[in-house]
């Protein structure tokens, strides 16, 4: 998306163009909001030597999304980590080498002490496989401790996190694209230097101070602050220009 900023641009249309950021990403939540919450459109890694996923990072990496790869014998498999407001499911599939399935278990998962651990009772009675996890690039391998037995995998699916709500994307007010701005231009901030004028920024905080709507909007790139290294910010100037006019407007 571009966007062209003549002198003369209102500050509706300068909202417009807030709304429709938001909502070109795609909408998640927990179903409770009348608000979409857009997931941030960005790549992350741990910027360690070994990538190894720790504490929060780990669980957020992991939960809801899909993976498919191989053991170290080379057992075809996918692990499907699911979250229903905390209740973690884990749905084990596992492959014949010409692709067909050859059978399917599930379990429960968790994520502790920097691990990822799961168990699948039909499979193995109650015995708990608990995993270190590490990405590089886009590999990831999930390292047993106990046997140091690794499972080397690759993300498929990433869960978009939709509202249960389908029209939740049409609710996103102004005050919430406003707060998702803002929030995205605080990690252009700390990971690329391309910062907004703090008089601007103040005072859009000021203007919305108390409100849900924004704090909401701001909120949904919280989790980045956590990362070591975040790529993929490509809009940066576009959005401190569209933010400075905002901050400017009466």
């Amino acid at each position: 998306m571009r966007i062209g900023l003549a002198r003369n641009v209102g500050v509706a249309a300068l909202l417009a163009v807030l709304l429709a950021a938001c909502q070109s990403t795609g909408t998640s939540g927990s179903g409770t909001s009348s608000e979409a919450s857009a997931p941030a459109p960005l790549a992350i890694t741990t910027g360690t030597a070994d990538g190894k996923l720790t504490g929060r990072i780990l669980e957020e990496e992991i939960s809801r999304n899909r993976f498919e790869g191989t053991d170290q014998n080379g057992q075809k498999m996918a692990y499907t980590f699911i979250d229903r407001r905390g209740n973690k499911k884990i749905k084990a599939q596992f492959y014949r080498p010409d692709g067909s399935m050859s059978s399917v278990h599930e379990g429960s998962w968790w994520a502790i002490d920097d691990r990822v651990c799961r168990t699948l009772p039909k499979l193995e009675n109650q015995y708990a496989h608990c995993y270190t996890v590490t990405k590089i690039g886009d590999t990831y391998r999930f390292i047993d401790g106990k046997n140091q037995a690794f499972l080397r995998m690759k993300m498929t699916e990433r869960s978009k996190r939709k509202s249960s709500n389908s029209t939740s994307a049409n609710k996103i007010s102004p005050a919430y694209a406003i707060g998702w701005m803002l929030g995205y231009s605080e990690i252009c901030r700390e990971f690329t230097g391309l910062s907004l004028d703090n008089l601007i920024a103040r005072s859009i905080r000021e203007k919305f101070q108390g409100n849900t709507s924004f704090q909401k909007g701001f909120d949904v790139f919280s989790i980045y602050s956590a990362y070591d290294q975040v790529s993929g910010l490509e809009k940066c100037e576009e959005y401190n220009a569209v933010l400075t006019k905002i901050g400017r407007s009466n």
